[in-house]
């Protein structure tokens, strides 16, 4: 319902995304218009209106549509043309004789190039027609005048009327093409083509400088709109995947259906699960994806490509990231052909080992549409999450690749709309980082740590979640050294550390601390 409310909009928001084809179609009639009306020479328009009555022997009204054939008939235009020296058929050019609705008037009118010639045509006409009729019957009540302004073109009639057909003509193209546009028009629009449930929308965003690591949005702006996205894409694929939940060593595979930014996506995902108190090992098996261990601070050397090949072992590859709990596998040299290599027996053994180091194993993969390479990843997967572009990703692409995925046996969980809104630089977080945080509860107490005793604490306070402190809970009274001290007794990894950290309102055990969103720097809106 959500998805849907949200996308109710979302048909006038493709019509308006046409915007630069609407004014180039409305910028193009309106420039023809302008030029075929300043292009045509000016013609000016006079006219002579005739009160025509009825002769006084006579109790019958004049028959209008007689006397306007008189008026123009070779005998009134030949003594017109007599007294200017033309000849009738001269005279007859750019003339027209008309009568007003429920009137006796004759409208005698001459359009010429010359103002002072259309004048002294109709009122020649006029003159001709009062002494045919004779004075008795037929009188001019208004003489001819020289026009002080042509009659056309009337570039402002000319202009008014351009814009109308190019808004028009605009609209309807803008219709036509959202009409025959293949793409996805929102969240309701991707579950509708994909089967599955929409897991997250990720916003557009740029990083936090030009290095590929200021996308990593949930470490570097964790308070920002795209780093709360994916902790709720985190805790929604909790949901979607029960192992993930249980911590029984999981293989989630992130994929997209063709190039869209699945690296991103896949290295938030998992800083999201590690600083959720989850081992995680990401896996670079994208041929496609070499800036994933950049983002991570890792560099791109032996990895994946090299073990598969038997050049590496599994201890020489696996990197330790600046996030806590999350090891980077790479692809590996640059000169090895990955996607050939995926399709080795030698995958299904490296995923098994791995298992038995994480609680997750996230796989960035090909994209499902560029050839077979991701078969034998989707096959060894308990769960898949599709990642879609709302700007470029297709519903038939969508399609397509969902069918892909099921013929290779995979369980998609979930997609994940990416790029969604106006896109917003993200700002590097003025306050202490889910990492920072993390760290602080892990390590022992120094010295240089606040005194419990007069209760000063940091400035977000680590370890601790918002609301009133209760007695005898370490995490919410802000006393690192008793902390420390529960975490001493359960160790790194136990339960009792996990709950210090606090428990998301979804009931999934969390490290991260959820502070209120005004302390966020990043604007939401």
């Amino acid at each position: 319902m959500a998805h849907a409310a949200h996308d109710a909009g979302l048909p006038a928001r493709r019509v308006l995304g046409h915007l630069a084809w609407m004014v180039a179609i409305t910028l193009a009639v309106l420039a023809g218009a302008a030029a075929m009306s300043w292009s045509r020479s000016p013609v000016y328009r006079a006219t002579a209106d005739v009160l025509v009555t009825a002769p006084a022997a006579s109790n019958l009204a004049p028959d209008m549509g007689t006397e306007r054939t008189v008026a123009s008939s070779l005998a009134v235009l030949d003594r017109a043309a007599a007294t200017l020296g033309l000849t009738a058929e001269d005279l007859g050019g750019g003339l027209s004789v008309t009568v007003p609705v429920d009137t006796h008037v004759l409208r005698i009118a001459s359009t010429r190039a010359a103002p002072l010639d259309a004048q002294r045509r109709a009122q020649a006409v006029a003159d001709a027609y009062v002494a045919y009729r004779s004075a008795q019957t037929a009188r001019i009540i208004t003489p001819a005048l020289a026009p002080r302004t042509p009659a056309s073109p009337n570039h402002a009639v000319d202009l008014s009327v351009a814009l109308l057909v190019g808004l028009s003509l605009a609209v309807g193209v803008a219709l036509l093409r959202h009409r025959f546009d293949d793409r996805l028009r929102g969240a309701a629009d991707l579950e509708r083509y994909a089967g599955v449930p929409v897991l997250a929308r990720i916003p557009a965003f740029r990083g936090t400088g030009r290095d590929p690591a200021g996308r990593l949005a949930i470490v570097h702006s964790p308070f920002s709109g795209p780093a709360d996205t994916y902790r709720e894409l985190r805790t929604r694929l909790l949901r979607a995947v029960p192992h993930v939940r249980n911590r029984t060593g999981t293989t989630v595979l992130v994929t997209s259906p063709g190039d869209e930014d699945r690296g991103t996506v896949a290295a938030n995902l998992a800083a999201a699960l590690a600083l959720g108190g989850r081992r995680v090992i990401l896996v670079c098996a994208d041929p496609a994806g070499p800036r994933t261990p950049d983002m991570l601070g890792v560099d791109n050397g032996i990895g994946l490509s090299d073990m598969i090949d038997g050049d590496a072992e599994l201890d020489e590859t696996l990197r330790a990231t600046d996030v806590p709990g999350l090891r980077l596998l790479p692809g590996g040299r640059v000169g090895h052909d990955v996607g050939a290599l995926l399709q080795s027996p030698a995958v299904h053994r490296l995923l098994n080992a791995l298992r038995h180091q994480a609680d997750v194993v996230l796989i960035e993969a090909p994209a499902v549409l560029d050839g077979p390479d991701v078969e034998v990843l989707a096959d060894a997967a308990d769960g898949l999450v599709l990642v879609a572009d709302a700007r470029r990703t297709t519903r038939s692409q969508v399609q397509r690749a969902v069918r892909a995925l099921h013929e290779n046996q995979g369980l998609v969980v979930g997609c994940v709309l990416d790029n969604v809104g106006r896109r917003r630089r993200l700002h590097a977080s003025r306050t202490p980082s889910d990492v920072e945080l993390f760290r602080f509860r892990l390590r022992e107490p120094t010295a240089t740590d606040p005194d419990p005793a007069r209760g000063a604490v940091p400035d977000a306070v680590p370890g601790t979640v918002p609301g009133p402190a209760r007695t005898g809970d370490p995490a919410r009274t802000g006393d690192p050294a008793r902390a420390g001290a529960a975490v001493r007794a359960g160790g790194r990894e136990s339960e009792a550390a996990r709950r210090h950290a606090g428990t998301t309102a979804t009931g999934v055990d969390n490290h991260e601390i959820d502070l209120p969103r005004h302390w966020a720097p990043w604007s939401r809106r």
